[in-house]
């Protein structure tokens, strides 16, 4: 049996064998398709909402952020965190050589962007949290929940890059206020004059302050 010697004619076959490897193991662009719808069918109920018959039933996530915006405890947004786990883990199972084709998905920015939201909102409480502090007054966050938190953020970047996620940021601390509100039997006497903390000291200090500006490497 002939051998091969010389130097080039090897490094052709290694490369020939190489781009036959990929060719297999990769998806084609039909491929991704599938995988995209199979995503869609993996969180139907969660985040696309489903219709029965004639009812449409909304996703069970955009319920699940309202029931932890008006309850504010670790029992109502315990949905939230179960949702967003199971998300997050079928995003995991996703191949990265479709991520292109699943970020084209509409209602993936939304949905990243609404969690990121709830979760620096909670974490704000009532006024601006002390410098080194993310998590302000009424801030009932565990271990558990900022480590959720960093996974859904890191996920985010991951899907859709640094610069997307900067340019979230004046949505995702726009209703971050900066006054404490004032009751008075019973009622917020200063409500409607309560000022967004972006508007007083810039969002570049509200993003420090803020639970968007944790270093995520450290959970």
């Amino acid at each position: 049996m002939t051998q091969l010697k010389h130097p080039y004619l090897m490094a052709i076959v290694v490369l020939l064998i190489g781009a036959v490897f990929i060719y297999v193991t990769q998806p084609k662009r039909g491929d991704c398709d599938v995988y995209v719808e199979n995503f869609r069918k993996q969180v139907q109920s969660e985040i696309y909402g489903e219709k029965r018959g004639s009812v449409f039933f909304p996703p069970l996530l955009l319920k699940a952020l309202e029931n932890c915006r008006l309850g504010n405890t670790a029992g109502a947004c315990l949905r939230v965190r179960e949702l967003t786990m199971q998300i997050l883990d079928v995003l995991d199972r996703f191949p990265d050589s479709c991520l292109k084709s699943l970020t084209q998905e509409e209602v993936l920015p939304a949905v990243f962007k609404q969690v990121l939201q709830l979760w620096i909102e909670i974490a704000w409480g009532e006024s601006p949290p002390e410098r080194g502090n993310f998590c302000g007054d009424g801030c009932w966050f565990d271990v558990s929940d900022i480590a959720l938190f960093c996974r859904w953020k890191n996920k985010a970047i991951y899907l859709f890059g640094w610069e997307t996620l900067k340019g979230w940021e004046p949505f995702l601390l726009s209703n971050l206020l900066y006054d404490r509100a004032i009751w008075e039997n019973d009622q917020c006497v200063n409500c409607d004059q309560r000022r967004r903390a972006i508007d007083v000291v810039g969002i570049d200090d509200v993003k420090t302050r803020s639970l968007l500006g944790l270093n995520c490497q450290r959970f």
